[in-house]
């Protein structure tokens, strides 16, 4: 809440965590497993799980989904904190799998994700702690599954059938597509 964002990035955020992702996905998931085995499925959903991939992959796409017709400052927040959570992945993998310091990676993520001083360090906390490290991943490798989600889904005019299967299923990176593929019309 400190760290100091535009007003578009802060829409971008705000779009982000209210946008129907996690929570709906979890809650629909109840509702069929309640509705067709006649008991709830789960009851707590670990936040690195697989299907977190996808779920966070429709919050990424939620800022362009509310604003079909971006304007260009628009479009230039959603596109500009997508290059920021790249460069943050980027800088949890230097840091945790290459092994460089803290100092390079703050500027290296300050220079390559267009972040002050503030927001790299930010983001540098975030890929430091053991859960949210790890959970960096979901919204790059989510966003590009669900944008190919939507692409094929519009290219053959089923967008109630994908929003159905998107919702309604426990879906993993590796099952997502082709489980799609299967039930969209040739």
């Amino acid at each position: 809440v400190a760290t100091p964002r535009t007003p578009e990035t802060v829409a971008f955020e705000v779009a982000h965590n209210i946008y129907p992702g996690d929570y709906l996905h979890l809650a629909v998931l109840h509702q069929h497993a309640y509705q067709r085995q006649g008991h709830v499925g789960a009851s707590i959903k670990l936040k690195n799980a697989p299907e977190s991939v996808i779920s966070e992959g429709i919050e990424e796409v939620a800022y362009l989904r509310l604003n079909p017709d971006p304007s260009p400052e628009q479009l230039l927040a959603c596109k500009l904190e997508w290059l920021r959570r790249m460069v943050t992945f980027a800088g949890a993998m230097s840091l945790q799998v290459e092994g460089r310091g803290e100092h390079e990676v703050l500027e290296a993520m300050a220079r390559d994700g267009f972040m002050d001083a503030v927001r790299a360090q930010f983001q540098l906390r975030l890929i430091k702690h053991p859960l949210w490290g790890p959970y960096q991943y979901t919204y790059l490798l989510g966003r590009r599954l669900v944008e190919e989600g939507d692409r094929r889904a519009a290219a053959c005019g089923a967008h109630e059938t994908y929003l159905e299967y998107l919702y309604s299923g426990l879906h993993t990176p590796q099952t997502f597509l082709p489980g799609l593929d299967q039930i969209l019309p040739a």
